[in-house]
């Protein structure tokens, strides 16, 4: 009999309720020799019969590095099932089977409408293991998104109907790690159903050297998808808890709304295509950069998206004054959303600087206007250079530069470093930010003003995340975006 083939290309990956090339797929960071189950074949499906005869099997959807899936009937319950089945050496692994079924069992107590539901898992009578999950006929997230953009009322309701399968599974101490659209089904009705709860985080931690560099190989690690994964989840700065999930609902979100993936300095929503505006401070809150910054709950941001489902009220006289009893939601939205339009953009991985810096009752921050430079604007190369000396992390520095018909400034040799090293950040302790930003780990330094990479003043190799900061010594240094700074806005001398 032949070997059965690698994948099944005429099946949808979403036909099983799992994402094949998604969390189960837990050897991305290996090469085929070097997986736990390089050169393993799974059973055809008229050899299962005997694993599983309270199965139908029925076909072989596909198959990953940690296994195969396959559609299979329930034979007394007549309920169709994606069976997945993991090669037979990890069951010599008797950590692993513990954290398997630890891990099994948790996920079985997930029962929401909007999650795909666990229905069994244990292990054959030959030491195979195994689970059976819910069969989900419909289609993905990814998929719709490629064919239209959906309207505001459809991003509601899938919206909301992911927060409540995230608050039900963050209760019970289950964070999803790899919120994505090709892990969001949309069955025949339309219902929201949250695929692949937890899976990878087994395998994790038995087997941490499968993903070694994964992060940097391919989409889909256990950590999470890098286009969707929260800051802490690519370089460590914090645990990840539910907070993680949240901030990927929020770029999700995001690109539901524009139709891309947020990526270096972005628009807000309203101003990128043109919606609702009070879509943007719950955008930019769900993905602040530090996770104490974004919603505590899934419940707290569906609360902030329900009052979205009507239009804002318009006054039924235009000429009479306002009305004095608004809803606080929609004040704080409509600020946010002025001062958006105002500044226009705001940064990946660094959202948090976008907050205002003034609690309730304080003083209002001064007029968002250059503020003096410490010293004159000196012109170098028919370029000016002022130094900004009040400190701003860095979006905001990148906002405050375009305001002024600027940007921070780019270095494109040696003499220029130099320039700006001696006239500028020779008297500044921390240094001063430059343009230049690497917003996706191991990902490569870009500068806001779109020039060429051309020279680097790194003292070593250069880091993998951060905004550049030109320290007193000449040298380059990469601090967190949210890390305020004195910088130096580069501009048309008379502009």
């Amino acid at each position: 009999m032949s070997s059965p083939p690698d994948r099944v290309t005429d099946k949808p990956d979403w036909l099983g309720g799992l994402n094949l090339d998604g969390l189960i797929d837990l050897s991305l960071s290996a090469a085929p020799d070097e997986s736990p189950s390089a050169g393993w074949q799974p059973p055809a499906p008229e050899t299962m019969a005997g694993l599983f005869p309270h199965y139908e099997i029925l076909e072989l959807l596909g198959r990953g590095g940690m296994g195969a899936v396959y559609l299979a009937r329930h034979r007394s319950l007549d309920r169709r099932v994606a069976l997945k089945l993991l090669p037979a050496e990890f069951s010599s692994d008797e950590k692993f089977v513990q954290r398997f079924h630890r891990e099994a069992r948790a996920l079985a107590r997930l029962q929401h409408p909007n999650i795909v539901g666990v229905h069994d898992f244990g292990t054959t009578a030959d030491g195979w293991l195994y689970f059976a999950m819910e069969h989900v006929s419909g289609s993905t997230l990814a998929d719709r998104l490629r064919h239209h953009r959906p309207g505001a009322g459809e991003v509601l309701d899938i919206t909301t109907q992911i927060c409540d399968a995230l608050a039900c599974a963050h209760e019970e101490g289950i964070v999803h790690r790899d919120i994505k659209p090709s892990n969001i089904l949309l069955d025949a009705r339309g219902r929201v159903k949250v695929a692949d709860f937890g899976l990878a985080k087994v395998a994790l931690e038995a087997h941490p050297s499968l993903m070694e560099g994964a992060m940097h190989t391919r989409t889909g690690a256990a950590m999470g998808t890098p286009e969707y994964a929260a800051p802490e989840q690519m370089h460590g700065t914090a645990p990840v808890d539910h907070r993680a999930d949240l901030f990927s609902v929020g770029v999700l979100l995001y690109e539901m709304l524009t139709g891309q993936v947020p990526r270096g300095v972005f628009d807000p929503p309203s101003r990128k295509s043109g919606t609702d505006p009070r879509f943007d401070p719950i955008v930019l809150r769900a993905m602040q950069e530090q996770p104490d910054r974004r919603y505590p709950s899934a419940a707290a941001l569906k609360a902030d998206l329900l009052p979205l489902v009507r239009p804002p009220a318009l006054p039924a006289q235009p000429s009479a004054p306002p009305a004095r009893r608004h809803s606080r939601s929609l004040l704080v939205a409509a600020a946010v959303a002025l001062i958006l339009s105002a500044g226009g953009t705001a940064y990946w991985h660094g959202i948090g600087k976008q907050e205002p810096a003034t609690s309730p009752g304080a003083a209002p921050p001064p007029p968002q206007s250059i503020p003096s430079p410490r010293a004159s604007a000196p012109v170098f190369r028919g370029r000016q250079y002022t130094l900004v000396t009040d400190p701003l992390p860095w979006a905001q520095a990148n906002d405050r530069a375009l305001a002024a018909d600027g940007r921070l400034a780019a270095v494109t040799d040696a003499d220029l470093n130099r320039f700006l090293t001696d006239t500028f950040a020779r008297d500044l302790p921390d240094g001063l930010f430059l343009g230049g930003q690497c917003w996706r780990p191991g990902g490569a330094w870009e500068w806001s003003s779109g020039q060429a990479w051309q020279w680097t003043a790194w003292d070593g190799e250069p880091p993998r995340f951060g905004a550049l900061v030109l320290a007193p010594d000449g040298r380059w240094r990469a601090v967190s975006f949210d890390e305020p700074r004195p910088f130096v806005i580069e501009s048309t001398p008379g502009s």
